[in-house]
């Protein structure tokens, strides 16, 4: 059952940049391309695009989920690891770092075509930036990413 599949993901996410940027309850869109290598597994390649009042960021992850059973209703579990960026609100600091995490869901087939994810994401960040605004030096750590999500794939 080799097929590809167009996700478009609906993410609520707790995101928060110590000291400069909180973007908490935001919302945020992706676009997910995957390939079902068989009933049970499916790599994908994920953008996703975060613009809230403080921060503007994108990531981009390749990940791999396992589909516990092969039925309607099929239980995931996934990991990730990817790159991503950060503008803060004024646009003069750009900052770049490495991403990873791993994800739970359930993904629901309505017919050969289409079907629903819904699940729980948790990302870790490997920023720990030192920068200089206005003549003052501040640390930007980002620790953890977590998203609540939806998406509704569509099957090629």
């Amino acid at each position: 059952m080799n097929k590809i599949v167009i996700n478009m993901l609906i993410i609520s996410s707790l995101l928060s940049i110590q000291l400069l940027a909180k973007a908490k309850g935001n919302y945020y869109e992706g676009i997910k391309d995957t390939y079902y290598l068989n009933s049970n597994s499916r790599p994908y390649l994920e953008y996703q695009n975060i613009d809230s009042t403080d921060v503007i960021a994108g990531a981009t992850t390749v990940g791999y989920d396992y589909l516990i059973r092969s039925a309607d209703v099929k239980p995931f579990i996934g990991a990730m690891l990817g790159f991503s960026s950060y503008i803060l609100d004024d646009h003069s600091v750009n900052l770049a770092n490495t991403i990873y995490g791993a994800q739970a869901g359930i993904n629901y087939t309505l017919d050969k075509k289409v079907s629903l994810d819904a699940g729980y994401r948790f990302i870790k960040s490997s920023m720990n930036e030192s920068i200089v605004l206005s003549n003052t030096s501040v640390n930007l750590e980002l620790d953890n990413i977590s998203n609540l999500y939806f998406g509704i794939n569509y099957n090629f």
